[in-house]
C-alpha cells in the first residue's frame, strides 16, 4: 500500500511539472489563466492521504520551479502554501463534501493562505516583486476565473476515473 501511495504522489509530482509546461503555448499568461499546476495538488488531495496530498502540494512548485523555472523565484515562495494548503483540504474537506463543493472550499483556502503570504512577504519581511501588490493579487484572482471554472468540470472527472482505475486494480491484486 505504501508502494502504491508514493507511485501515485510521484505521478502527481510529474503530472504537476509537465502539465504547466502544455499551457505555456497560450503564452505567458496560459498558466495564470488556466492553473494547471493546481491539478495535482487538488488530485493529491482527493486520492491521497492528507499528508501525501502536502507532500506533492509543497514539491510541486518546488521541483516545477528548479526544473522549468516556472514559477519563477520568488513568487515559488509565495505558491508553495498556496498548494499546500490546495491538497491538504482537498484531503481534509472530500470526506465531508462533494467534490465540487471540496474543490471550491479548498480553493478559496489556498487563495487565502496565497493572500496572506503575499501580505507577510510583502509588509513583514519587505519583499518588493510585481506581484507582491493588492491590485497584482485582485488581477489574479480574476484572470484565473476560467481555470477555476475548467478545474470545476475537470477534476471531478478526473477524480472519478482514477478511483474506478486504482480500485479495479486492487480488486485485481485481491483475487490473485
Amino acid at each position: 500500500m505504501q508502494t502504491k501511495k508514493l507511485t501515485t504522489a510521484g505521478f502527481l509530482v510529474a503530472l504537476g511539472i509537465v502539465l504547466p509546461q502544455v499551457f505555456h503555448v497560450f503564452g505567458n499568461t496560459g498558466g495564470m489563466i488556466f492553473l494547471p499546476i493546481q491539478y495535482a495538488a487538488f488530485l493529491a488531495g482527493f486520492l491521497l492521504s492528507p499528508g501525501y496530498a502536502l507532500m506533492v502540494g509543497v514539491l510541486v512548485p518546488i521541483l516545477s520551479s528548479l526544473i522549468t523555472g516556472m514559477p519563477p523565484v520568488p513568487k515559488v515562495y509565495f505558491m508553495i502554501p498556496e498548494l499546500a494548503t490546495y491538497a491538504v483540504m482537498t484531503g481534509i474537506l472530500k470526506t465531508r463534501f462533494r467534490s465540487r463543493i471540496t474543490l471550491i472550499l479548498a480553493s478559496l483556502s489556498g487563495r487565502l493562505v496565497y493572500g496572506i503570504a503575499l501580505i507577510f512577504g510583502g509588509v513583514v519581511l519587505g519583499m518588493k516583486a510585481p506581484f507582491i501588490s493588492l491590485s497584482a493579487f485582485g488581477y489574479t484572482l480574476g484572470i484565473g476565473i476560467p481555470g477555476l471554472a475548467l478545474q470545476l468540470l475537470i477534476i471531478p472527472v478526473i477524480y472519478q476515473q482514477l478511483q474506478k482505475l486504482l480500485l479495479s486494480e486492487e480488486v485485481g491484486f485481491e483475487s490473485k
